[in-house]
């Protein structure tokens, strides 16, 4: 069995380097999350915060993934996930059908 979990760049820390501030990047991923999360209960959906080492780790940064992290574990029903987890959720799924 073969899982593909789709890849998005929206919320990837690549963009801070090439866009904007990290504030801003946080308030993009604030907007993507609040609208996945409206739409959650009647359409299931996933995000991607993708983030590097090398980027990510440096001290300015640190804060904008913990603000990040902080501000989805403030909600209700938020799963996080390995791809790992995700793959064997949807390999227990499709076995069991």
């Amino acid at each position: 069995m073969l899982i593909m979990i789709p890849h998005q760049y929206t919320i990837n820390d690549h963009r801070m380097q090439e866009e904007g501030t990290r504030h801003e990047f946080f308030e993009k991923f604030k907007d993507e999350f609040d609208y996945r999360y409206k739409i959650g209960d009647k359409e299931p959906t996933m995000m991607n915060v993708i983030s590097h080492g090398y980027l990510s780790s440096r001290i300015p940064y640190l804060d904008t993934f913990e603000e990040i992290i902080k501000y989805a574990k403030g909600h209700k029903d938020v799963w996080f996930a390995r791809r790992g987890d995700i793959a064997a959720r949807a390999r227990q799924y499709y076995e069991s059908a």
